[in-house]
Protein backbone atom coordinates (compact mmCIF):
# COMPACT_ATOMS: atom_id res chain seq x y z
CA UNK A 1 0.00 0.00 0.00
CA UNK A 2 1.24 3.38 -0.64
CA UNK A 3 1.40 6.14 1.45
CA UNK A 4 0.31 9.84 0.59
CA UNK A 5 1.88 12.76 2.42
CA UNK A 6 -0.34 15.65 2.15
CA UNK A 7 2.48 18.19 3.48
CA UNK A 8 0.12 20.52 4.93
CA UNK A 9 -2.59 19.91 1.81
CA UNK A 10 -6.70 19.60 2.67
CA UNK A 11 -6.64 17.38 0.57
CA UNK A 12 -5.20 15.14 -2.39
CA UNK A 13 -6.29 14.43 -5.45
CA UNK A 14 -5.38 13.37 -9.01
CA UNK A 15 -5.78 16.20 -11.60
CA UNK A 16 -8.29 15.79 -14.20
CA UNK A 17 -6.35 14.20 -17.85
CA UNK A 18 -7.05 15.10 -21.26
CA UNK A 19 -10.69 17.01 -21.39
CA UNK A 20 -11.64 20.16 -23.28
CA UNK A 21 -14.10 21.43 -19.84
CA UNK A 22 -10.51 21.95 -18.00
CA UNK A 23 -9.75 25.13 -20.47
CA UNK A 24 -13.42 26.11 -20.06
CA UNK A 25 -13.62 25.80 -16.34
CA UNK A 26 -10.63 27.50 -16.13
CA UNK A 27 -11.47 30.53 -17.90
CA UNK A 28 -15.07 30.77 -16.19
CA UNK A 29 -13.91 30.75 -13.13
CA UNK A 30 -10.59 33.10 -13.56
CA UNK A 31 -8.44 30.26 -13.23
CA UNK A 32 -5.02 30.55 -14.95
CA UNK A 33 -4.72 28.63 -18.02
CA UNK A 34 -2.22 25.85 -16.59
CA UNK A 35 -4.18 25.47 -13.20
CA UNK A 36 -4.61 22.00 -12.08
CA UNK A 37 -8.62 21.08 -12.25
CA UNK A 38 -8.74 17.74 -9.95
CA UNK A 39 -11.18 14.94 -10.21
CA UNK A 40 -13.28 14.55 -6.90
CA UNK A 41 -14.53 11.16 -7.11
CA UNK A 42 -11.36 10.01 -5.48
CA UNK A 43 -9.89 12.11 -2.69
CA UNK A 44 -7.90 11.81 0.09
CA UNK A 45 -9.12 14.41 2.65
CA UNK A 46 -7.27 15.69 6.35
CA UNK A 47 -10.68 15.68 7.96
CA UNK A 48 -10.07 17.93 10.60
CA UNK A 49 -8.56 20.95 8.36
CA UNK A 50 -11.71 19.73 6.29
CA UNK A 51 -14.03 19.94 9.00
CA UNK A 52 -12.43 22.69 10.90
CA UNK A 53 -12.69 24.94 7.66
CA UNK A 54 -16.11 23.96 7.12
CA UNK A 55 -15.42 23.16 3.30
CA UNK A 56 -18.49 20.69 2.68
CA UNK A 57 -20.52 24.07 3.88
CA UNK A 58 -18.71 26.44 1.42
CA UNK A 59 -18.83 24.26 -1.56
CA UNK A 60 -22.51 23.93 -0.79
CA UNK A 61 -23.15 27.73 -0.49
CA UNK A 62 -20.75 28.10 -3.62
CA UNK A 63 -23.08 25.60 -5.97
CA UNK A 64 -26.41 27.72 -4.53
CA UNK A 65 -24.62 30.62 -5.10
CA UNK A 66 -22.67 30.62 -8.40
CA UNK A 67 -25.26 30.89 -11.87
CA UNK A 68 -25.72 27.59 -13.13
CA UNK A 69 -24.84 28.18 -16.51
CA UNK A 70 -20.96 28.27 -15.37
CA UNK A 71 -21.11 25.31 -13.31
CA UNK A 72 -19.96 21.92 -15.24
CA UNK A 73 -19.54 19.30 -12.48
CA UNK A 74 -21.30 20.47 -9.28
CA UNK A 75 -19.41 19.29 -6.71
CA UNK A 76 -15.94 18.76 -8.07
CA UNK A 77 -16.49 22.54 -9.46
CA UNK A 78 -17.24 23.57 -6.23
CA UNK A 79 -14.65 21.64 -4.52
CA UNK A 80 -11.90 22.85 -6.99
CA UNK A 81 -12.87 26.83 -6.38
CA UNK A 82 -13.70 26.35 -2.39
CA UNK A 83 -10.11 24.19 -2.21
CA UNK A 84 -7.80 26.45 -4.97
CA UNK A 85 -4.07 25.64 -4.09
CA UNK A 86 -5.10 23.46 -0.94
CA UNK A 87 -5.44 20.01 -3.08
CA UNK A 88 -2.29 18.18 -3.48
CA UNK A 89 -1.66 16.88 -6.83
CA UNK A 90 -1.15 12.31 -7.16
CA UNK A 91 -0.42 10.22 -9.38
CA UNK A 92 -3.49 8.82 -12.19
CA UNK A 93 -3.31 5.62 -10.82
CA UNK A 94 -5.07 6.95 -7.62
CA UNK A 95 -8.05 7.45 -9.60
CA UNK A 96 -8.18 6.19 -13.25
CA UNK A 97 -11.03 7.37 -15.33
CA UNK A 98 -11.80 3.93 -17.15
CA UNK A 99 -12.69 6.62 -20.02
CA UNK A 100 -9.16 6.51 -20.91
CA UNK A 101 -9.18 2.88 -21.60
CA UNK A 102 -11.76 2.95 -24.11
CA UNK A 103 -10.16 6.21 -25.50
CA UNK A 104 -7.00 4.13 -25.93
CA UNK A 105 -8.52 1.21 -27.52
CA UNK A 106 -10.48 3.99 -30.34
CA UNK A 107 -6.58 5.52 -31.01
CA UNK A 108 -7.97 8.98 -29.19
CA UNK A 109 -5.84 9.37 -26.28
CA UNK A 110 -2.73 7.68 -24.71
CA UNK A 111 -3.22 8.89 -21.31
CA UNK A 112 -4.18 4.87 -20.40
CA UNK A 113 -1.03 3.42 -21.44
CA UNK A 114 1.31 6.32 -20.06
CA UNK A 115 -0.59 6.78 -17.11
CA UNK A 116 -2.13 3.16 -15.76
CA UNK A 117 1.54 1.20 -16.11
CA UNK A 118 -0.02 -1.97 -15.05
CA UNK A 119 -0.16 -0.96 -11.86
CA UNK A 120 -2.56 -1.62 -9.21
CA UNK A 121 -4.71 1.17 -9.25
CA UNK A 122 -8.10 2.78 -8.50
CA UNK A 123 -10.29 2.60 -11.27
CA UNK A 124 -13.08 4.93 -11.37
CA UNK A 125 -15.86 3.86 -13.98
CA UNK A 126 -17.46 7.49 -15.07
CA UNK A 127 -20.04 8.21 -17.30
CA UNK A 128 -21.15 5.41 -19.93
CA UNK A 129 -17.96 3.78 -19.22
CA UNK A 130 -18.80 0.99 -16.60
CA UNK A 131 -19.38 -3.02 -16.23
CA UNK A 132 -23.12 -2.54 -16.36
CA UNK A 133 -23.82 -0.79 -19.33
CA UNK A 134 -20.16 -1.03 -21.45
CA UNK A 135 -18.66 -3.71 -23.04
CA UNK A 136 -14.93 -2.14 -23.59
CA UNK A 137 -14.13 -0.60 -19.55
CA UNK A 138 -11.25 -2.62 -18.45
CA UNK A 139 -11.51 -4.99 -15.56
CA UNK A 140 -14.96 -5.67 -15.70
CA UNK A 141 -15.04 -9.35 -15.52
CA UNK A 142 -13.12 -8.77 -11.63
CA UNK A 143 -15.79 -6.13 -11.15
CA UNK A 144 -18.89 -8.48 -11.83
CA UNK A 145 -16.69 -11.24 -9.55
CA UNK A 146 -17.59 -9.06 -6.72
CA UNK A 147 -21.51 -8.81 -7.14
CA UNK A 148 -21.23 -12.67 -6.63
CA UNK A 149 -20.41 -12.15 -3.21
CA UNK A 150 -21.91 -10.56 -0.19
CA UNK A 151 -22.89 -7.89 0.40
CA UNK A 152 -23.85 -7.64 -2.90
CA UNK A 153 -25.32 -10.84 -4.10
CA UNK A 154 -28.92 -11.29 -4.90
CA UNK A 155 -29.01 -7.32 -4.86
CA UNK A 156 -29.86 -7.20 -8.67
CA UNK A 157 -26.95 -4.97 -9.17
Amino acid sequence: MREVDLEGSTAAAVPQGPTPFVDEFNDIHGFSEGDEYFNAGVMLVDINKWSSGNIGDKTIDWISETDREKIIYNDQDAINVVLKDEIKPVEPVWNMEARYYWEQRMGISDWWKQNARDEDLVLHYTGSQNPGTSGCVPRQWAYRSYLEDPPFAGSGL
